[in-house]
């Protein structure tokens, strides 16, 4: 089920949050020693998430995604937990605050089950790196998931979570999108709020997602730019590294892909 579908089960109290969430831990579990997508499993945050967004269903107050299970790539940060960048220097650094675009995904109702692995500081094309080792090809072990931003793309093709976040300076969603198979969206630099926790290039770096689903309508739409942060009144966020110089307006259901650039294979797992 896509991540557009769930959210109308929710909204039909056809399913709970929390169950859905306790599935994409236990996949995390399950498929853990053999995908290696994810450093960090954040338990006890995604089933309190999960808790909140039932609430809120349960009284119509949801934001837009409210109970969708998301991974965060391991180069942004995520109060209260660590940061590693895939380095053995970072690997014990606790995040003391979300990043902006975390913070926006944590305020649309998102239950952010882990950090996904990536190569050490996001530096090559695939994600092997000596705090957790490489994520695998889900569609055949042994083979690389991609990079940097691999951990990523593979939770996505292996079914795990619905969306998860990448970044992207010189291919580091489009390589992995296009190796495990799945949908990749590089937005418009500046576009999506990012804050550099170490040397970046401003002028080619932004904050990208992956979906399994390429069927892409209206709703979809709206789940992505509430995951990107795009729809949160376009202004530029004063933690912005590498922000337009004037704020962004909203983006439309034709402008979005045009400003997105990149649209990768997909294939149906099921």
């Amino acid at each position: 089920m896509t991540a557009a579908g769930l959210i109308e089960s929710f909204r039909r109290r056809e399913r709970s949050p929390v169950e859905v969430a306790q599935e994409a831990l236990g996949w995390i579990d399950a498929v853990g020693a053999r995908l290696n997508a994810f450093v960090t499993r954040t338990a006890d945050l995604a089933l309190e998430q999960a808790a909140a967004a039932d609430s809120a269903h349960a009284a119509g107050t949801a934001g837009p995604l409210a109970g969708i299970p998301v991974a965060i790539k391991d180069l942004v940060d995520v109060a209260g937990v660590p940061t590693s960048m895939g380095s053995l220097v970072h690997k014990d650094e606790v995040a003391r605050a979300d990043s902006p675009l975390v913070a926006r995904i944590r305020a649309a109702g998102a239950v952010m089950v882990g950090k996904t692995t990536t190569s050490e500081y996001g530096w090559k094309g695939e994600s092997g790196n000596r705090v957790n080792g490489p994520a695998h090809n889900p569609w055949r072990h042994g083979l690389t998931a991609g990079g940097s931003s691999g951990g990523s793309a593979a939770a996505v093709a292996a079914g795990v979570v619905r969306m998860a976040q990448g970044g992207d300076g010189a291919g580091s969603i489009r390589i992995p999108a296009s190796f495990c198979g799945v949908f990749g969206l590089k937005p418009t630099v500046g576009l999506v709020p990012t804050v550099a926790n170490f040397g970046r290039s401003g002028k080619v770096w932004s904050q990208g997602d992956f979906n399994y689903d390429s069927s892409v309508d209206l709703l979809d739409f709206n789940l992505l730019a509430a995951n990107f942060g795009l729809s949160a009144s376009g202004e530029v966020s004063p933690q912005d590294w590498s922000a337009l110089a004037s704020a962004v307006p909203e983006p439309s259901i034709v402008s979005l892909p045009i400003a997105a650039v990149i649209l990768l294979s997909s294939r149906k797992r099921r």
